[in-house]
């Protein structure tokens, strides 16, 4: 679902580790909803966020265009939950650690 304020586009994602859908069948519905968008708010600013599990940034960025901002590990040693820009619109991103 994508909620659109003024400006923007904004788009929480859950991808499971344990799939009921194929991965592919996921980055082709988004790369359709960001062409879309594009034709229709050619100046919008599109913000994708949520826990990617095994999705690789590297591929996140080849099929929808969009800037990865999290560059450290979100659980762990990994990076899982990750924001997506479509152009650069934060200057600072800052990390919460839970602490034990």
């Amino acid at each position: 679902m994508w909620i659109r304020t003024s400006s923007m586009f904004i788009n929480a994602l859950y991808h499971p580790p344990k799939l009921l859908y194929q991965t592919e069948t996921l980055l082709n519905q988004l790369e359709l909803n960001l062409k879309q968008i594009g034709l229709e708010f050619p100046a919008a600013t599109v913000v994708l966020c949520g826990d990617f599990n095994q999705l690789s940034d590297e591929i996140m960025c080849e099929k929808t265009g969009l800037l990865p901002i999290v560059k450290q590990p979100t659980r762990h040693q990994r990076i899982l939950d990750r924001i997506y820009v479509s152009k650069p619109i934060y200057s600072v991103v800052s990390y919460i650690t839970r602490q034990k």
